[in-house]
């Protein structure tokens, strides 16, 4: 496997298999978090979603979303961790 390999499934393989009764292997991968501030409480999760997913010009996988509470204003945060 290449310093730049995109593919680590051969290596992880053979870490995982050289220490099966030693320890546990994980992949990472990087990931990223958007934060959007300032958003109207009638606006849901499911809003913010399609519009992410709509004017992102990249393929935009969303795995979580964090919902602040409602602040005095009736505005909310909400931040996904990718």
């Amino acid at each position: 496997m290449g310093r730049k390999a995109k593919d680590s499934t051969a290596f992880t393989d053979a870490i995982r298999s050289a220490t099966t009764s030693i320890g546990t292997v994980k992949t990472l991968t990087p990931t990223t978090t958007i934060e959007i501030l300032d958003l109207e409480r009638v606006s849901t999760e499911d809003d913010v979603r399609e519009a992410l997913k709509r004017d992102f010009i990249t393929s935009l996988e969303i795995k979580r979303v964090y919902q602040t509470k409602t602040t005095p204003r009736g505005q909310w945060a909400a931040f996904f961790p990718d």
